[in-house]
């Protein structure tokens, strides 16, 4: 069977391995990891990052609808988000989150486009 998968997709395992990789250590505070480093910029990491998963997640399930997978993954990234509320260390800001879904949907929209 012949993959049609648009090459440039290949980049969203990349992506999921960049995301739970600062999870992790943010989460779990690993490497000294202070939050601080992204002041001002928090926002534009958190539309930048999931915009990315939005634009190759859409690419990489091309036989599928984008809505359905753009809703799949802004679901999951709101629980990743609401679960910040259960480490100590972090906290749990929805303007991230509104941040990141919006990332999302641009993303899956920019795919959506490019896929046609």
């Amino acid at each position: 069977m012949h993959d049609t998968r648009p090459r440039w997709a290949w980049a969203f395992p990349a992506v999921l391995v960049v995301i739970v990789g600062i999870s992790l250590v943010a989460d779990l505070s690993l490497l000294g990891f202070d939050g601080a480093v992204f002041a001002g910029h928090d926002k534009a990491l958190h539309f930048a990052l999931y915009g990315a998963c939005g634009l190759f997640a859409v690419a990489w399930f091309h036989r599928r609808r984008a809505v359905a997978i753009v809703a799949v993954v802004a679901t999951l990234v709101l629980l990743e988000e609401l679960s910040q509320g259960l480490f100590p260390h972090r906290s749990l800001d929805l303007l991230d989150a509104v941040a990141s879904i919006a990332g999302v949907i641009a993303g899956g929209a920019v795919a959506h486009g490019l896929r046609r």
